[in-house]
């Protein structure tokens, strides 16, 4: 796991800063996790599905 080390901040600071983080984290882990279905529904719609097909590529020559 990485570890990151700030130098030189108050102690208050830092165990504020901790608390923040171990909060945000805990409720992030307990609230229900988004269905892909929802996930793909939410989306934009940018075009056609033909908008963004790929051309058909035969490749390149190669002299061997």
């Amino acid at each position: 796991m990485p570890q990151l080390t700030v130098r030189k901040i108050e102690e208050k600071l830092a165990r504020a800063e901790h608390r923040c983080i171990l909060r945000a984290s805990s409720l992030r882990q307990s609230n229900k996790r988004t269905s892909y279905k929802k996930y793909l529904r939410r989306m934009p719609n940018l075009g056609p599905d033909e908008m963004f097909e790929r051309p058909h590529d035969l490749g390149r020559k190669v002299k061997l």
